[in-house]
């Protein structure tokens, strides 16, 4: 006699080995599981990257707004004393004629 080709028992039961079916939607679940997460992991990498970039955007603008503030200051400094020389020399020409 021949031995019988394949299993003997039949698979899937209660004390059979899972289906090939089975251990295929399990393998493709896991898959997606794992694809899910890399998603999610490059996604979250994404976000604090552009949330990074927008830190220092606004940092650079708040330093090129205190620059401006500081340029306008001494313009306007340099302006007060301008006018203060020009007001005294009024004063002097006034005294003299």
């Amino acid at each position: 006699m021949t031995k019988p080709k394949g299993r003997n028992k039949p698979t899937g039961g209660v004390g059979g080995r899972e289906t090939k079916a089975r251990k295929r939607a399990k393998t493709a679940a896991a898959r997606d599981a794992l694809a899910l997460d890399r998603r999610s992991a490059k996604l979250e990498q994404e976000r604090a990257a552009l949330a990074s970039e927008m830190a220092q955007r606004e940092q650079a603008l708040r330093a090129k707004e205190q620059a401006l503030r500081a340029k306008e200051t001494a313009f306007a400094k340099k302006e007060e004393a301008a006018a203060r020389a020009a007001a005294q020399r009024e004063k002097r020409r006034a005294g003299r004629g």
